[in-house]
């Protein structure tokens, strides 16, 4: 079986399972499994609308994780599968049947990772994971895909003009939530986008440290215009994207852009191309809001979040994507 097929095998063994009413435990054969190590099977049942993933783990401490409708938890007994089994401790993984989609690659990445031997570290490790992702994915509302979208299209400059060649000054910012879209050559990006067409976009600041001054800082504001004839969907943007990263980096941005809710809704009034591009470096004197304003006006304010309109920033470049010229040079 190759191991890209096993989330495949895994489906066909649920579709079985409830179309042949078998309830009760199934062994996975992970032993056939290529790269991994274990001999022992894990297990998969379909009971009361459930779906539950047992994996044989020598740990004898309570664990008890409930994530929404995710329970993870630790218990000690036997399958009961032939009658005769001695009690041993398992990783149990449930959730509901009809939530299948959205937490059943959680459980392979569980079934392919953890062995027998494995700690409980190793399992929290791969549930925060999938935590970050489920958090990233449940904020792809229309906002934040064309907030993506204005990423990935200076993402995809940078790339094609070589001057970088590491896609992952965008993965560390989307994987970690950094405060920045892009640093690298000790220069800070960041990038906004909008689809308003009148000079009168808004640029959201969910961070009041997001344009704290530092003379690297520059602010990317793109505008976005809908063209179904020759924009691109945000999909095809990210397949494009891709096209410009090596080989054996492209799995780790599939992964990211998963995370992000890819493959994204394909609707046509989301198809966009690049309208104008604006450049703006930061000034001690901007009109942003710095940590000093909170503490002059003694406000015990940790944070906060504010827009303010494209019309009050004094963009020193208008044009496309050249306006990046110097910064990626």
């Amino acid at each position: 079986m190759m191991f890209e097929n096993i989330e495949n095998y895994i489906e066909n063994l649920l579709f079985e399972i409830e179309n042949n009413n078998r309830l009760g435990f199934h062994p996975m054969l992970r032993f056939d499994w290529p790269q991994h190590e274990s001999k022992q099977d894990a297990y998969l049942s379909v009971n009361e609308k459930r779906d539950s993933f047992v994996i044989q783990l020598n740990y004898s401490k309570p664990f008890d994780k409930k994530i929404g409708k995710l329970s993870v938890q630790m218990i000690r007994g036997s399958l009961n599968l032939t009658g005769d089994e001695e009690d041993d401790t398992y990783l149990v993984i449930s959730f509901p049947s009809k939530e299948r989609r959205y937490y059943l690659q959680f459980a392979v990445d569980c079934c392919v990772n953890i062995k027998s031997s494995s700690e409980i570290s190793q399992v929290e490790k791969i549930l925060a994971h999938w935590m970050r992702k489920w958090k990233l994915k449940r904020l792809s509302s229309r906002e934040k895909r064309i907030g993506i979208f204005g990423e990935l299209l200076v993402l995809e400059h940078i790339l094609s003009s070589k001057k970088e060649t590491d896609w992952r000054i965008w993965q560390e910012r989307v994987e970690s939530s950094g405060l920045h879209d892009f640093v690298f050559d000790q220069r800070i990006l960041e990038v906004k986008s909008t689809t308003q067409s009148d000079g009168k976009g808004l640029i959201h600041v969910f961070d009041s440290l997001q344009f704290e001054h530092s003379n690297n800082l520059f602010l990317i504001f793109l505008r976005l215009a809908k063209d179904e004839e020759t924009g691109r969907s945000l999909n095809k943007l990210c397949s494009d994207v891709r096209n410009e990263i090596i080989d054996n980096e492209r799995e780790n941005f599939d992964d990211v852009i998963s995370a992000l809710g890819h493959p994204f809704p394909e609707n046509s009034s989301e198809i966009f191309k690049l309208a104008e591009a604006l450049m703006w470096k930061s000034s001690p004197n901007g009109p942003f809001l710095q940590q000093i304003d909170l503490r002059e006006n003694n406000r015990a304010i940790a944070d906060i979040s504010y827009s303010i309109s494209e019309e009050n920033i004094p963009f020193e470049q208008r044009g496309d994507m050249s306006v990046l010229g110097n910064l990626i040079n």
